[in-house]
């Protein structure tokens, strides 16, 4: 990753809107920028393909072998970057799974994995799919349901000006 590349593009961006680098406010602005966009980069530790598997911890529940119950971990937020505008969307995220073998995940892990997959430059029905395949690939289970919710700038902000719209995306796999 080329930071000082990076500072030197969000420079010129400003410049080619008619801001003065060095006015007050602008000044620093695009190390401010940098700095928080790196975070959405694969250089961030969140970002790394084998991070994920540090989410996986599951507790053996006795009293489940051979049950079915629905676990729901809702309204996890989150909040990432459009992949075609550079612009917010935000929102929640509702986790359901069957356990089978009686392992359970634990329930920390569910914001973490959210967390993880909304650390890069996204679309809202890639991070539903992911999410949903990764718990029902990693955690033993009959059937995992993804529900994500969110408000995207580029619908409130510019084009049609949807205040208040919600984009809603769910995902499946296996029996819910």
């Amino acid at each position: 990753m080329d930071l000082e590349k990076m500072e030197r593009a969000v420079g010129l961006f400003l410049e080619s809107v008619g801001e003065n680098l060095k006015r007050e406010g602008i000044d620093g602005t695009p190390k401010r920028v940098v700095k928080y966009f790196s975070t959405f980069t694969p250089q961030n530790p969140l970002v790394d393909s084998e991070y994920p598997k540090r989410f996986v911890k599951l507790f053996l529940e006795a009293s489940l072998v051979g049950k079915e119950q629905l676990v729901e971990v809702s309204s996890i937020p989150f909040f990432t970057f459009c992949e075609h505008h550079l612009l917010p969307f935000f929102g929640t995220v509702d986790i359901s799974y069957i356990p089978s073998e009686g392992k359970i995940l634990g329930l920390s892990k569910f914001g973490r994995i959210v967390e993880y997959f909304s650390k890069k430059f996204q679309n809202q029905e890639r991070i539903t799919d992911q999410i949903a395949s990764f718990v029902f690939n990693n955690v033993p289970s009959k059937g995992v349901r993804v529900v994500a919710r969110a408000q995207h700038m580029c619908m409130i902000a510019r084009g049609i000006k949807a205040l208040g719209s919600e984009t809603r995306t769910e995902v499946v796999k296996g029996v819910i």
